[in-house]
């Protein structure tokens, strides 16, 4: 049973125009210099976390980016059941800095990310992908130990500061990608808290399993980045997660019930794979049917599909193709003019006519 979920910004917003702005990258196509001009003190500085004062502000601004750009997951039956593992794995944290914040993006890409500040996701594909409350509040445990040891303040990761050319999705998982020092940090500590918080710790050997296996199968298929290509080394880490579970002393909390059937009856009716009010891709061809709308996309490129915007990007990423339903007002050639000038302005890049 699928339940009717709400309808994405492309289906309510009406009458509404796409402007297609592409921009391409190549060899006589482009160029960028290191040129000394007034426009590189405009550009934007890359922003310090140097505290968790920081971490709750820069937090609160790219969460409302996720939303807007990737849209979250309208069931409040489900988040609340996230919320609630992720709220008892809090109490095992020695100091809790941050007011934690748990959702569900509306993505089929099994995915999980933590921004700074304790804002921590999940996706529609990973609720599916993982089988019992065990596996899922591992994934959780592991999110807030990024959270709570301000992994992203050490990155340093900045989405001002990336590729004009990256795709909203794209500049979503650079912000969960931690180096592997970080993940077995993260591994570690998560397995702890889901030990003291009554949940099995071996889930998440387990998980990582599950999802290595997926990616095997669709090794060949064009995807967008999911929790393997954020969380690098999951062979390793399946392993090594395996041995310290195995070495951690808990006690089930018999007020979880059995994992499994709980689980199961909580994604029960949940959406899955594509629906057809955010639209849909049908090999290199994305359709709208609420919108009446059909476009066809470079074949072999990278296709990303958000609330917001849907698009597609060359697989050496030197081009990038995407429409978009969020757009400033007025004329749409000054529009496309304007994002033209901002990327000269502030990243140096200069477009030209393909001859």
């Amino acid at each position: 049973m699928l339940r009717r979920k709400r309808r994405s910004s492309l289906a309510r917003t009406g009458t509404l125009v796409l402007v297609l702005l592409s921009l391409v990258i190549a060899s006589g196509c482009a160029s960028s210099g290191k040129r000394k001009s007034k426009s590189d003190e405009e550009r934007p500085r890359r922003t310090v976390l140097m505290s968790t004062a920081d971490d709750v502000r820069y937090g609160a601004e790219a969460s409302k980016s996720v939303e807007a750009e990737m849209g979250l997951y309208d069931d409040p039956e489900l988040t609340a059941y996230v919320a609630e593992i992720g709220r008892k794995l809090l109490w095992g944290l020695p100091v809790r800095e941050f007011p934690y914040q748990f959702a569900i993006v509306d993505q089929m890409e099994p995915n999980a990310f933590a921004l700074p500040g304790g804002y921590i996701y999940v996706s529609r594909g990973l609720l599916a992908l993982v089988n019992d409350v065990d596996e899922l509040a591992c994934v959780l445990g592991h999110e807030i130990v990024h959270a709570a040891r301000r992994h992203s303040a050490q990155q340093q990761i900045v989405a001002q500061n990336q590729r004009p050319l990256q795709l909203p999705r794209s500049r979503a998982a650079t912000l969960a990608a931690y180096g592997r020092d970080m993940e077995r940090e993260a591994d570690s500590g998560g397995q702890r808290l889901c030990a003291a918080a009554g949940y099995d710790p071996m889930a998440m050997s387990r998980f990582l399993r599950s999802l290595d296996q997926r990616e095997r199968l669709l090794l060949a298929q064009k995807r967008a980045p999911t929790f393997l290509d954020t969380h690098p080394g999951s062979r390793e880490r399946a392993a090594a997660n395996s041995a310290r579970a195995s070495e951690l002393r808990w006690t089930r909390d018999p007020a979880i019930g059995n994992p499994r059937a709980v689980h199961l009856s909580k994604v029960d009716g949940m959406a899955i794979g594509d629906r057809p009010e955010t639209g849909l891709f049908i090999d290199d061809l994305f359709v709208h049917p609420a919108l009446d709308f059909e476009i066809r996309f470079p074949r072999g490129w990278l296709q990303q599909n958000s609330s917001q915007a849907v698009g597609a990007m060359a697989p050496r990423r030197e081009a990038a193709v995407y429409l978009s339903a969020d757009l400033p007002e007025g004329d749409l050639v000054e529009v496309a003019d304007e994002f033209a000038a901002k990327a000269d302005r502030e990243y140096g890049m200069r477009l030209s006519e393909k001859k």
